[in-house]
């Protein structure tokens, strides 16, 4: 996603190829769990869910921290 970002500055990239960008690695995700795991639709859906949450509690704290010292480092 950080490339499809970085040559969106160069190049105006429609919102819809960003949005089917950015679907599509979930929903990669989803296929790779249910096929590894060789469980039904369902239960792929919820640890997909599970996992991507369980990520963002995790990145989005550090995330604000980050660029919260940043904000002060450089005020």
């Amino acid at each position: 996603l950080s490339i499809v970002i970085g040559v969106n500055m160069i190049w105006d990239i429609p919102d819809w190829i960003d949005w089917l960008i950015g679907f599509s690695t979930i929903f990669y995700m989803f296929l790779a769990l249910k096929r590894f795991y060789e469980q039904g639709w369902i239960l792929s859906f919820f640890k997909t869910g599970f996992i991507a949450f369980g990520f963002m509690l995790f990145v989005l704290p550090l995330t604000a921290g980050i660029v919260a010292l940043f904000a002060f480092m450089f005020y």
